[in-house]
């Protein structure tokens, strides 16, 4: 079983910027709408910028950055300036999809091997848009010490 990809958002900004401030404040919504990516914040003047090779490239802010596996292949995505929200969530969709499969396959194989150990019962990865699962509350004897190892995502 192999575990998803990662993908990294990189935000740079600095002080008294009205686009900076929009894009910190849509920022700071994203991991509630993708949390299997991790969001970081360099703040403006950091040695990071100078120090670092990823990072000393920014002269126009805001600046957000799209890193896929970084601590492996340590590749940018892409990246957008300005205050372009859209932007930044098209280019964080185009990673992150691909991401949520391969998560789904994991969750379901992990699911399938509880399952089939406690009582022989399999999940089915979804075959629609709904995102819902075939619901193993169903086939569990209802004893408040019997939760199914998973219902709904």
């Amino acid at each position: 079983m192999t575990l998803p990809e990662s993908i990294s958002v990189v935000y740079f900004g600095q002080p008294n910027c009205i686009a900076c401030d929009l894009v910190r404040d849509f920022m700071r919504a994203l991991p509630g709408r993708y949390p299997n990516a991790v969001f970081f914040q360099v703040p403006f003047g950091s040695p990071v910028t100078v120090d670092c090779m990823w990072a000393n490239d920014v002269a126009i802010y805001p600046f957000v950055k799209v890193f896929k596996n970084f601590s492996t292949v340590q590749k940018c995505m892409g990246y957008v300036t300005g205050s372009g929200t859209t932007m930044i969530d098209d280019l964080i969709k185009t990673h992150y999809q691909f991401n949520f499969i391969e998560l789904e396959d994991v969750v379901v194989t992990m699911v399938n091997e509880i399952a089939q150990q406690s009582q022989g019962q399999t999940l089915h990865k979804r075959t629609d848009s709904t995102k819902s699962y075939t619901s193993l509350a169903s086939s569990y004897p209802s004893s408040p010490r019997s939760t199914p190892p998973l219902c709904r995502l």
